[in-house]
């Protein structure tokens, strides 16, 4: 049988066994958290603010799950609790103020992790915007949040701390067998917002051209969705190109349709598997089969000693990836105008 085990830095200090630990990461706008609790009489110096890093080994190899700040510590008479944050806490405490003109999305992305002193990697973003304004009272997450969500990219920190920017974030492709890795699974088909994804903006010319900040009176040219019952309306200002427009409209739409499509896995302890990654399954029972699913948050729980079953665990919620969602997501980097 395998046998898991940690490594756990806090501060200067090593350790090697705790009595509970439960790590929960996902792509932003999660903040990953890792809370762990040691005996009573258990060396500890570290302070809030120091730096905190996890390494789990499911019995397959150690793979680093997390690298943060120690947030909280609670004493207590029979145990000690440590919490620690994953650097989007740092995105969610910085306010940038500043005006960017005709850059690209990756550009903006760099400009708000240096802002935050976070380290990124991103793959496409190179999409070209008319002009990104952040005006001091949005946080730094929630604007990657926004930038993401228009250019049809995703989020999320790897193991190691750094950002991962593309079309799934930290991403990765792995396959479960029922009755081997995979313990239980439960999916959900709702339905679905029958509604059509319109976005309207206001460009009068390319990002590049000295009309891109010009405002157009009929910004689809008469060829627009009208308004009423069917249409879902969103306003991006600075789309500068119909195009641009109907690109966020695809992101809208994909991410409706991964909303209505929830899947919840509970597995033995897998701590390779990131957010982000694409999961295949293998061999369900045909009542509650799923071809893939795509995963957005990894909970992994640890008890060490407490037997076997949900003791030990790696719990993954994901959405299905039914047809045309890879599509949507492939189409986006084409050409974003602006964000608002």
């Amino acid at each position: 049988m395998l046998t898991p085990a940690l490594t756990l830095d806090i501060g200067e200090l090593r350790y090697a066994h705790v009595g509970r630990l439960e790590l929960r990461r996902g792509l932003l706008p999660i903040v990953d958290r890792l809370v762990c609790t040691l005996p009573a009489g258990t060396t500890f110096e570290a302070e809030p603010g120091d730096p905190v890093s996890l390494e789990l080994d499911g019995g397959e190899g150690s793979s680093a799950v997390f690298s943060g700040t120690l947030s909280a510590v609670r004493r207590g008479l029979r145990s000690l609790t440590v919490t620690a944050h994953g650097p989007a806490l740092q995105l969610a405490r910085t306010r940038p103020a500043a005006s960017l003109e005709k850059v690209t999305l990756s550009e903006i992305l760099e400009r708000l992790c240096e802002e935050a002193e976070v380290e990124v990697e991103i793959e496409g973003g190179d999409a070209q915007t008319a002009l990104f304004v952040c005006e001091g009272r949005s946080t730094a997450l929630d604007l990657i949040g926004r930038v993401c969500a228009a250019g049809g990219l995703q989020a999320g920190f790897d193991g190691e701390g750094t950002l991962v920017v593309g079309e799934h974030g930290p991403a990765g492709e792995h396959a479960l067998r029922y009755g081997r890795e995979l313990v239980d699974l439960a999916h959900t088909s709702r339905h679905a917002d029958p509604n059509e994804a319109y976005v309207a903006g206001e460009g009068g010319g390319a990002p590049d051209s000295g009309e891109s900040l010009w405002v157009a009176a009929d910004f689809a040219a008469g060829g627009g969705s009208p308004a009423g019952a069917g249409v879902r309306w969103r306003a991006e200002p600075l789309a500068r190109t119909v195009d641009d427009a109907r690109s966020a409209a695809a992101s809208w739409t994909g991410r409706m349709r991964r909303r209505a499509a929830p899947v919840r896995m509970r597995c033995w302890l897998l701590p390779q598997i990131d957010p982000g990654a694409r999961v295949e399954l293998h061999d369900a029972p045909e009542h509650a089969s799923l071809a893939e699913c795509r995963v957005r948050q990894v909970v992994h729980r640890l008890r060490p000693g407490a037997g076997a079953g949900r003791a030990t665990q790696s719990e993954l919620w994901a959405s299905a990836e039914t047809g045309g969602l890879s599509d949507f997501a492939g189409a986006l980097g084409a050409a974003i105008g602006g964000l608002p």
